[in-house]
This record gives C-alpha cells, sequence and structure tokens, in this order.
C-alpha cells in the first residue's frame, strides 16, 4: 500500500518557486534537460521541474525530514542524506534510475500531480540496476525502469524510505 501526500497551498508555492528556480538555471546555463531532454524556455520542462520539486517536498514531509530544495545540485541527494525522488504523473509509472546514479541511494518513486501525490515504493541504486530493467526509449539516453512491484514498501515510521 502506497502512502498519499497532500500538499498545501503554500507547500506548492514553495516547490513551485525551486522548479522555477532550477529551470531558470538550466536555461541560463545552456545545459540540456534530464537525460537527454532539451532544455528551452517553453514546451514541458517547466511543469516537469515543478512537479518534480513538488513530488520532493511530498516525499520529505511523508518522512517528516527537511527538504532543502536545492538548485543545481545534480547527483545530490534530494532529501538528504541519501533520497533520491523521481517524479511521474503516470499511475502506472515505473521508477527510473540512470547508470552514473549513486548505488547507495535510496530512490523513492512518487506519483500525482499537486497537491496530491502517492509514494509508491522504493529500491536502492545498486539494486534497480538489472539488465532485465534496462531500456533506452525514445532515442534518450539507456535508463533503469523498475516496476512498481519490484520497489520496496515506504515505511514513514522509521523515516527511512
Amino acid at each position: 500500500m502506497s502512502v498519499v501526500v497532500i500538499l498545501t497551498p503554500q507547500e506548492i508555492r514553495m516547490a513551485a518557486l525551486i522548479g522555477v528556480e532550477r529551470r531558470i538555471e538550466s536555461l541560463g546555463s545552456h545545459r540540456a534537460g534530464a537525460a537527454g531532454r532539451a532544455a528551452s524556455a517553453s514546451g514541458p520542462g517547466w511543469d516537469i521541474d515543478i512537479e518534480g520539486a513538488c513530488a520532493e517536498l511530498a516525499c520529505a514531509k511523508a518522512l517528516r525530514l527537511y527538504w532543502p530544495g536545492t538548485v543545481g545540485s545534480f547527483h545530490e541527494p534530494d532529501i538528504p542524506p541519501d533520497v533520491q525522488v523521481r517524479w511521474t504523473a503516470h499511475e502506472d509509472g515505473k521508477l527510473i534510475v540512470r547508470a552514473d546514479d549513486d548505488n547507495t541511494h535510496k530512490f523513492v518513486l512518487v506519483i500525482g500531480i499537486a497537491p496530491r501525490y502517492h509514494i509508491a515504493g522504493w529500491i536502492y541504486g545498486a539494486d534497480a540496476k538489472q539488465a532485465g530493467w534496462a531500456q533506452a526509449p525514445n532515442g534518450r539516453p539507456a535508463a533503469f525502469f523498475v516496476p512498481q512491484a519490484d520497489l520496496r514498501a515506504f515505511n514513514t515510521r522509521r523515516r527511512n524510505p
């Protein structure tokens, strides 16, 4: 069973501002988007960055941990000390882990659209990197797509996924 988190309007505002800052920083650096997604001033990047930030905050809220909402801190944990949040709006979505992701970090799949998110589960980076889960859809770099059924249950009582 997944954990459901409802963000308040104030929490959405805070996360949305971080998402906007992340998009602006990427545009200013002329950096391509995540995993081959083109960075542009128009298109889906803005909503992806905002919803991703909201998902990070939702996960931190469920864990009762501080969310630093950092900008430009690639490969650092989204929620210290070792939690990486991956977001999708697709109810049947999979958790994506890339080859260069930290093997010791915990990767959490958060699904939904503001204000409602549910946390589907988590997996260690090393455990996610199974050949059977490797895919390279739409000409983007290969990654590991972990089905929800293979994720560990999310446990908020231990403040640790």
